[in-house]
């Protein structure tokens, strides 16, 4: 009795799927149709020049600016916005669709200012930023003076996101101690949409579990190039 009870506990533990094919050849990473599990990172470029088709207004409070992303994604984040509101929580849109273009001005502003180092830390060349694919998005809080710094994590709204944002669709894209995977410092502003399904099992899998992990794929710094 006792051996049939262990052997249904380990029967309903879920893991991390495994991938079912190479990650690093998948069109599922590179194909913009398939836009929901489109990665793009250090690793995994877009063309300077693309534009989702169906970008839309996201109807929710902003921190002054008018933002757009794909159209699922932004009904998902307007549902994200209502239900945090209902719980009593305040939150503010702080970014979104960005060209690659721009991406790019961003880049070089932030590598004379400090850098390419330190920039390479915290902000994408062009073609490389997810906020191009219209799928992230920077969610705020009520306390402007966290906007964009780690401070967010210590506030309600990060802790209510923490527990909530899967339920809607988007994951933490850059988690806490993450770098070496994900490219990146930990952004606690810094969210993905996947889908719902996706986006549970990304939770459920937990320990922060990351884009990368979670599909096997291979992230980290750019590929260095021969001088």
């Amino acid at each position: 009795m006792l051996l049939q009870q262990k052997i249904k506990k380990e029967e309903e533990k879920k893991e991390t799927p495994k991938p079912e094919v190479d990650p690093e050849t998948d069109t599922r990473f590179s194909d913009t149709k398939q836009y929901l599990t489109s990665c793009k990172q250090k690793k995994h470029k877009l063309e300077e020049t693309y534009v989702p088709s169906d970008l839309t207004t996201v109807n929710v409070s902003t921190n002054g600016t008018e933002w757009t992303l794909r159209k699922e994604a932004a009904k998902a984040l307007e549902d994200l916005f209502n239900a945090a509101k209902e719980d009593g929580i305040t939150l503010r849109l702080g970014n979104g669709y960005r060209s690659g273009s721009y991406q790019g001005q961003l880049y070089q502003s932030s590598v004379n200012r400090i850098g390419e180092t330190s920039t390479n830390k915290t902000t994408a060349k062009a073609g490389y930023s997810e906020l191009q694919t219209g799928l992230a998005a920077a969610i705020l809080g009520a306390d402007t003076t966290t906007d964009f710094n780690n401070s967010f994590a210590k506030s309600d709204e990060y802790k209510w996101l923490q527990e909530n944002a899967y339920k809607y669709g988007f994951i933490l894209r850059y988690p806490e101690n993450k770098e070496s995977i994900t490219g990146y410092t930990f952004m606690p502003w810094h969210y993905r949409y996947v889908g719902k399904d996706t986006a549970e099992q990304i939770h459920e899998a937990g320990n922060d579990t990351t884009f990368e992990e979670f599909f096997g794929l291979k992230g980290g710094d750019y590929e260095k190039t021969s001088s």
